[in-house]
């Protein structure tokens, strides 16, 4: 009888606690996937943005070695289709200390795989000893 009893007062669960249940569980689902997806499109960007820097220390090297040499590498450089626009800058300056030397700078930019704009600029300075 006190098995009966016991039965009687627990009826399980109802439909309400079923329903909530099931709303939690796939609410917690969608920030997961969308957490996922965040987190690779933030890879794929720093994977652009990597490529693209190694692409623009090149073409500074390439940059320096004109300035300090006058020779051009572009023959020595394989011609590449680039995902990207590259801008390359220079300019015959002499610094506040009387320094004769040249500055470089270049800028990328590119559209990521969602349509946003990215740009990249790094410069650099090369001092004539003469």
């Amino acid at each position: 009888m006190t098995s009966s009893k016991h039965n009687k007062g627990h009826k399980g669960s109802s439909m309400l606690e079923v329903l909530v249940a099931t709303a939690l569980v796939a609410l917690f689902s969608l920030f997961l996937i969308e957490g996922g997806v965040y987190l690779q499109r933030e890879t794929h960007l720093a994977t652009q943005r990597v490529q693209v820097l190694a692409h623009m220390e090149n073409q500074l090297e390439k940059a320096r070695v004109k300035a300090l040499t006058g020779t051009d590498l572009e023959s020595h450089w394989p011609a590449a289709s680039l995902p990207f626009s590259l801008t390359v800058l220079h300019s015959d300056t002499v610094s506040s200390q009387g320094v004769k030397g040249r500055q470089i700078m270049l800028s990328a930019s590119w559209s990521d795989p969602w349509g946003e704009q990215q740009q990249l600029s790094i410069k650099t300075w090369v001092v004539f000893n003469k």
